[in-house]
């Protein structure tokens, strides 16, 4: 007897049943892997946002106590001008670097003539800047992140981009000159002009008022020193972090220690908590699925298994033993979870498709600009979910398949 055959047919002798269970099992499927694509989806674009959109890299080399104590002593956490020059020379030696780039964080006072307002700054090379940007896999190469003027260059290197909450409350537009005051490493009080180059839209509401991009070479000339507050280390290849950190760690051993090499995974607060959100948010959805489909399962099994309690019966008294009976409902119970899981594919493509097609937009949190909005096909999450779907259905199927092969024969030929 061919079980699959046999199991196949008895599912067909009642095919509405049996296609709202299996739509049932496939809108399951498909809800998880559309959910789980959007979610890696964003994992993805929190990741970019804060390696390349924020400038930090895959790693970070910074002077131990420099995040805490930064702020009351910044001279003594940061990285001496000596050591960063060398630094920037690893990509020629080193193969799986890409790039590394000083950067600074800084607050102080922007004069704007009959205005003013507290600043914060982030300091960067603008060349670096624009190999981030045309390195990012997801947030769009070579993008400006500008709404008006044009990108900082190593060639003007007094010249500033604004925040537009910045542009707004100061009445900054481009071309306007400003005056930046801030306390340098020796705790003195220094200024140097600059001109407003850009706007941008900064990736924080928080920040919108207060947040100003500069080159590092202006940076530097303002708190009067060579060095920087952060090194950032950009990678060729993701799967290089471990390797290149243990080398980094190494190599700043020889220099006298006192650094810290961070991976950014490590220095995301935000990228954390969010991964543990939506995974918390999936864990949730995936579990309110997994009782719909289960209950689906178990009343169709339940149902056929009424209907066909005498002929139960009477394949008990031809000979077939308890385990048959079982083998053959949950069969059935692996049948529906197979199409389930087919139809399932078929609808989580037709929402992939659907979302190509129609490209909508949206504004990530740490990005500040809109990027298009994808729901990826994982398929590592299309293959667990299908096996893990038949074997629900398989299981779901056998409960009521043991009550059933438990009845006597006489009574099941006996039952109307």
């Amino acid at each position: 007897m061919n079980w699959f055959v046999f199991a196949a047919r008895n599912l067909l002798r009642n095919q509405r049943r049996s296609a709202v269970t299996i739509l049932a099992a496939a809108f399951g499927f498909a809800a998880v892997n559309v959910f789980g694509g959007f979610t890696t989806y964003m994992f993805d674009n929190l990741r970019d946002g804060f390696i390349y959109a924020g400038g930090n890299g895959h790693l970070q080399i910074f002077r131990t106590g420099y995040k805490e104590n930064a702020t009351t002593d910044p001279g003594k956490y940061l990285v001496p001008g000596e050591l960063y020059e060398r630094l920037t020379h690893l990509p020629e030696t080193d193969g799986r670097i890409r790039l590394v780039a000083g950067t600074m964080e800084l607050t102080g006072q922007l004069d704007a003539g009959d205005r003013a307002g507290i600043f914060v700054a982030k300091a960067f090379q603008p060349s670096h800047r624009d190999v981030f940007f045309k390195e990012s896999k997801t947030l769009g190469r070579g993008a400006s992140f500008l709404d008006n003027g044009t990108a900082l260059s190593d060639e003007s290197p007094n010249e500033i981009g604004i925040a537009n909450g910045v542009e707004r409350i100061l009445g900054l537009k481009i071309g306007a000159d400003v005056a930046l005051m801030a306390r340098t490493v020796d705790g003195q009080i220094n200024v140097v002009d600059a001109t407003v180059r850009n706007t941008f839209a900064s990736p924080s509401s928080e920040l919108d008022e207060k947040l100003i991009v500069l080159p590092l070479r202006l940076a530097q000339d303002l708190v009067q020193t060579e060095g920087v507050g952060r090194i950032a280390v950009l990678l060729k290849h993701r799967r290089d972090i471990p390797a290149v950190e243990k080398s980094l760690q190494a190599l700043l051993e020889a220099e006298g220690g006192g650094y810290e090499v961070k991976r950014w995974d490590e220095e995301s607060e935000f990228y954390q908590l969010t991964k543990k959100m939506f995974n918390m948010i999936f864990g949730i959805v995936f579990l309110i699925l997994i009782g719909i489909v289960s209950m689906s399962v178990m009343n169709t099994m339940s149902m056929a298994i009424i209907e066909r309690t005498t002929e139960i019966g009477t394949l008990r008294a031809l000979g077939l033993r308890r385990a048959g009976v079982i083998r053959l409902f949950a069969m059935e119970g692996m049948l529906i979870g197979a199409g389930g899981a087919l139809a399932g594919m078929i609808l989580s493509f037709i929402v992939w498709l659907f979302i190509k097609i129609q490209s909508p937009v949206w504004t990530p949190p740490t990005i500040g600009r809109k990027v298009p909005l994808e729901i990826g096909l994982v398929p590592e999450y299309l293959l667990m979910t299908t096996i893990f779907l038949i074997v629900l259905t398989f299981a779901a199927a056998v409960i009521p398949a043991r009550r059933a092969s438990g009845q006597g024969i006489v009574e099941a030929l006996g039952h109307v």
